[in-house]
C-alpha cells in the first residue's frame, strides 16, 4: 500500500492530509506553520506514513514551500511537486470548492497518477537555485532595457544631435558626458 502526503503550501501556513492507495482519508487536513516548528509538527502528524511506500507532494506555485521542500528532502521523504494547472483541472472536474482543506486532498489524489508529478531530489534544488538566478536576471536585463529607453527618449528631445557625436551608446565616455551636463 502507497500513502499519498497532500501539502497545499502558502505564505504563512501550509495544510496537510494523509490518504491510501484507495483514497481513504488516514489523516484528516490539519494546519501548520512554515517554518521549523510547523515542520516538526508535521512530521509528527504524518510519521507513521513515512516509515512505509509514501509520496509528500505539494504544487510547484512559487518560493513559500521551498523551506518546506528542502526540509523534507534533507530528512530523505520522496518528494513530488505538481503542476497547479493540472490539480486546479481536477479539482473543477470533481465540483469541488477552493479552499486548503479541500485543496490539500485534491493534491494527494492527484499524486495517484504519476504522469502527474515529478520527483524532487536534493540536487532539484541546485536547479531551483540556478532557475531563480536566471529569471533574476533576466528581470534585471529587462529593467536595465526600459531605463536605457527613457533615457533615450530624454536625449533625443533634449539633444538629438549627442548620439551621433559618440560611436558607442552606453560607454564609459558617454555616460560620464550625460553625468556632466
Amino acid at each position: 500500500m502507497r500513502y499519498f502526503i497532500g501539502i497545499d503550501v502558502a505564505k504563512f501556513k501550509h495544510t496537510a492530509c494523509v490518504i491510501d492507495t484507495y483514497g481513504t482519508v488516514l489523516v484528516e487536513s490539519f494546519d501548520f506553520t512554515n517554518d521549523i516548528i510547523g515542520f516538526q509538527s508535521l512530521l509528527k502528524n504524518i510519521k507513521p506514513f513515512l516509515k512505509k511506500k509514501h509520496l509528500v507532494g505539494m504544487e510547484d506555485t512559487g518560493h513559500y514551500g521551498d523551506n518546506l521542500r528542502n526540509f523534507l528532502l534533507d530528512k530523505q521523504y520522496k518528494v513530488v511537486m505538481l503542476n497547479p494547472i493540472v490539480t486546479s483541472h481536477i479539482r473543477k472536474a470533481s465540483n469541488k470548492a477552493k479552499n486548503d482543506r479541500i485543496d490539500c486532498f485534491v493534491i494527494a489524489n492527484t499524486m495517484m497518477n504519476p504522469n502527474f508529478y515529478r520527483d524532487q531530489h536534493a540536487q532539484s534544488i541546485d536547479y531551483a537555485t540556478v532557475r531563480q538566478l536566471t529569471r533574476m536576471h533576466h528581470t534585471h536585463t529587462e529593467e536595465i532595457n526600459r531605463y536605457k529607453c527613457q533615457l533615450q527618449k530624454s536625449i533625443d528631445i533634449v539633444f538629438p544631435e549627442f548620439n551621433s557625436l559618440l560611436n558607442t551608446k552606453y560607454s564609459k565616455t558617454y555616460l560620464e558626458i550625460l553625468d556632466t551636463y
